[in-house]
């Protein structure tokens, strides 16, 4: 999907989103591990709805703190790029992150 107008898109429409459970002994910490593959096509700016939550997402080589967002977050990715990210419980990301 693409937008002629650089309109942004929801993230999950530009490519294959999928959530996996987080390894057991993590659960306490982790809600998921997550990974959204954009198609070759896709927009390259993505709206990131705001759920409350901190992720650390790996984007194009570097590693990215997100949220916890209390509005839409614009996001510009590269098409056909993997983004992989591990989204934390609530309260869990400051005993990580300090």
């Amino acid at each position: 999907m693409t937008s002629d107008d650089n309109t942004p898109v929801l993230s999950g429409a530009i490519g294959e989103y999928r959530e996996f459970d987080p390894p057991a002994a993590l659960e306490r910490h982790f809600l998921c591990v997550w990974s959204n593959t954009l198609r070759p096509d896709a927009g390259s700016l993505s709206a990131v709805v705001p759920d409350g939550c901190v992720d650390i997402t790996w984007i194009d080589g570097d590693l990215v703190v997100a949220g916890p967002d209390v509005a839409v977050a614009l996001s510009t990715l590269t098409p056909g790029s993997t983004v992989i990210g591990t989204r934390f419980g609530p309260g869990a990301a400051s005993r990580w992150l300090g």
